[in-house]
């Protein structure tokens, strides 16, 4: 890297372990914190809504914001993923947990 305004990333947490993950995700919350963009597209809801200012969406093809929680957002998350998700509280952070798939229905 060499100093960018803007890092545009695509999983940058795919094959790495719990610990590296969130090490990743510090240094991109601190690179924010200087002034810089991340964008990042990443498929781990919790871990995305936990270190993003913006999480969005794609639903039906369309961006649309990850909303304020609560049962619309799971459905959102269901939309999305074909599976069930729940909702685990927490005073920091939103956490959710997919619990069950409808086998053969994904798009």
């Amino acid at each position: 890297m060499q100093d960018p305004d803007i890092i545009i990333l695509d999983e940058p947490t795919n094959h790495l372990d719990v610990y590296y993950q969130h090490f990743l995700m510090h240094k991109l919350k601190s690179f924010v914190a200087a002034g810089r963009t991340v964008i990042a597209v990443m498929h781990n809801p919790t871990l995305a809504c936990q270190f993003a200012d913006d999480c969005y969406f794609m639903v039906d093809r369309r961006v649309v914001p990850a909303g304020s929680g609560g049962p619309a957002e799971l459905d959102m998350l269901k939309a999305v993923y074909s599976t069930d998700f729940l909702e685990v509280p927490h005073p920091d952070f939103k956490i959710v947990l997919p619990v069950g798939c409808a086998a053969g229905k994904r798009r």
